[in-house]
């Protein structure tokens, strides 16, 4: 399991564990799992999947913003944040 943190400029908009996340990157679709090195990355506007320690997947659209890992734990940082 992993902490997902994801902020927009106004709010802490998501806080879960989750088992992966997918997000475009600067070299395309980026996964990350568990025990990932620590990584910072540049996230480009598209679909965020998050596939949730119950095995459901929910996407989100985001736009430009960056990504830290360290430690089990994934904080984004984006200016939106909206479910699809």
């Amino acid at each position: 399991m992993m902490q997902l943190k994801i902020y927009t400029p106004a709010m802490l908009a998501l806080d879960r564990e989750i088992e992966s996340l997918v997000f475009q990157g600067e070299k395309g679709e980026t996964c990350i799992l568990r025990h990932h090195t620590a990584a910072v990355f540049a996230v480009h506007e598209g679909t965020v999947r998050v596939k949730g320690t119950d095995g459901n997947v929910v996407k989100y659209a985001v736009d430009d913003g960056f990504l830290r890992v360290q430690n089990d734990r994934i904080d984004l940082f984006c200016g939106v944040l909206d479910p699809v």
